[in-house]
């Protein structure tokens, strides 16, 4: 069990003295200002900052269930305080709050104690037994949690949430399907606060998030909004693009041959018509197997007989990617590991017995060098970074890209940050490991973090001068979060490694379609949203 104990409590005399601020334009501030700080009877005096967007953010949360869309850094928690320190002012039931990470849910513990005047904070973990929790439950009156624990508690009937006055979700786009939040939310009918950076890209995604939350507004910030911008110091995006090297495109030569092959045969089978068949993506292959099984229920000899051709087409695409986005050594890893394994799959024996494919290995042995040209370019842009004595983080989709980086950067202090799972580069590293390595970098230990996608989203990542992008990612959500670990103290950079021609440019087009979408979609929910209080509000 985690508590957090404050000595410094507030009385409810101050709390009865309180003067709620005047109206101000269309918002009813629930926050006075003196010398630029917040001023509340249940938040420490000259600690937060008084920031106009999140003061206006936080004072309409309090009338009705909101998820707030703001890019990482710019201080959805600071909203989240604001709102639960008034909440605790005029009510007298609970906060829940809930994070997808223990990590996360451990610094949010920290930052509200560090600005709120209360004593009564526990975190809930699965390693705390029942009995504690169900104890502290009827004790404290923040509780911060991971979603499961909480969800488990309810399903086992612990306890329930009908004195909990605000539930905070942060992370909230993960708010869909069967995540733990729907859970929770199935057994809650009170006030609910979401916190985002990206709520997604797809517009039925959006609405089931803003449906399971049940929120009844939406407000959205971006880093051009005039009330954030003097808040923030804005970040410089370059997309540097590399060539492939002629060594590159003749080792994917047989790989493309191998692939076009298995997708000329789906298609003969009434499968991938609906694209032309240059721009089939992993995607399209990897759901044209749940359409197999559905169609060929009761005609088993072609059903496996597509499902072959199906897996053989996953792995073939798969090898294509490594080669053109991370590397010859990359590729050569996956099918080394492939080779080795003692139990294949008949589409992994047939793949590999291939002769295209063994040409293809051949040719991966006998390569020298680099092993891509993006390798080359990173290393220069890291040690020209490290001569400015600025803070570097490098986000890379493949653990086997980490060493590789690790090995040509010898000189420089360098880190890598990994999940828990062993992966193909060693040991993972426990959350405690994590949160050693992140304090060491927030104390200039070292310079520079190679992280994967752990260090995307649930994570108190320091603020960096740079951020690199190994390969563009498709996903709008990821792209967002990396972004957001610089440009909050200080003008930021982040620079995005493209080769030319290949997957790399597929990758990059789609994730700024997509993000051009979700920003359009969230903006439209939020003014719809905004002309229905104002209807309300006139009728």
């Amino acid at each position: 069990m985690l508590c957090c104990r404050h000595p410094k409590n507030v009385t409810q005399a101050k709390i009865d003295d309180y003067q709620e601020p005047e109206q101000e334009k269309d918002v009813e501030l629930r926050f006075q200002t003196k010398d630029g700080f917040v001023i509340h009877p249940i938040i420490r005096e000259d600690s937060i900052i008084s920031k106009r967007f999140q003061v206006n953010i936080a004072s309409r949360a309090l009338s009705d269930s909101t998820l707030v869309v703001l890019p990482t850094g710019i201080g959805k928690t600071i909203i989240a305080i604001l709102v639960s320190a008034e909440i605790l002012r005029r009510k007298d039931g609970k906060i829940v709050m809930v994070a997808p990470t223990r990590p996360l849910v451990e610094q949010h513990l920290s930052t509200f104690g560090r600005f709120m005047k209360t004593d009564n904070m526990s975190m809930f973990t699965g390693s705390m037994k029942p009995g504690m929790r169900m104890e502290e439950w009827k004790k404290a009156r923040l509780v911060f949690s991971t979603p499961q624990t909480i969800n488990n508690d309810l399903k086992n009937e612990r306890y329930d949430l009908s004195d909990v006055s605000l539930l905070i979700v942060d992370e909230a786009h993960r708010c869909v399907g069967d995540y733990a939040y729907t859970g929770i939310l199935s057994n809650y009918d009170g006030l609910v606060l979401g916190l985002t950076a990206s709520p997604g890209g797809d517009r039925e995604k959006i609405m089931e998030v803003m449906e399971n939350l049940k929120v009844k507004r939406v407000e959205v910030r971006s880093d051009r909004d005039k009330d954030v911008l003097e808040h923030i110091k804005g970040i410089d995006i370059e997309w540097k693009k590399v060539e492939p090297t002629e060594d590159l495109n003749h080792m994917k030569e047989y790989l493309e041959n191998f692939l076009m092959e298995k997708v000329r045969k789906l298609r003969k089978l009434g499968f991938l018509r609906h694209k032309r068949i240059n721009i089939i993506s992993k995607k399209d292959i990897l759901q044209v197997r749940g359409e197999i099984t559905a169609r060929y229920q009761r005609k088993k000899g072609l059903m496996f007989g597509s499902l072959h051709n199906q897996s053989q087409a996953v792995i073939a695409y798969h090898g294509i990617e490594l080669l053109e986005t991370q590397g010859v050594i990359q590729c050569r890893s996956y099918l080394d590991r492939m080779t080795a394994k003692t139990k294949k799959s008949k589409a992994e024996r047939g793949f590999l017995k291939d002769k295209r494919i063994i040409k293809t290995i051949s040719k991966l042995d006998a390569h020298r060098g680099s092993t891509h040209p993006k390798m080359d370019l990173l290393v220069d842009l890291v040690r020209e970074a490290a001569s400015r004595n600025e803070t570097v983080i490098i986000f890379t989709q493949y653990r086997d890209t980490i060493p590789l980086i690790m090995e040509r950067l010898q000189e420089i202090d360098v880190e890598r940050f990994v999940g828990q799972a062993k992966g193909k580069d060693g040991k993972g590293l426990k959350q405690s490991d994590q949160k050693k390595i992140l304090d060491r970098f927030r104390r200039r230990e070292f310079d520079v973090l190679i992280a994967t996608s752990v260090a995307e989203e649930g994570i108190d990542i320091p603020d960096v001068d740079l951020v690199i992008f190994y390969e563009p990612i498709p996903s709008e959500i990821r792209t967002i979060q990396r972004r957001g670990r610089t440009g909050r103290s200080s003008k930021g950079k982040v620079v995005v490694l493209i080769t030319s021609g290949t997957r790399d440019e597929a990758y990059f087009w789609a994730e700024r379609a997509r993000e051009k979408k979700m920003g359009k979609i969230v903006s439209w929910l939020s003014l719809e949203n905004e002309q229905d209080q104002i209807m309300k509000r006139d009728w």
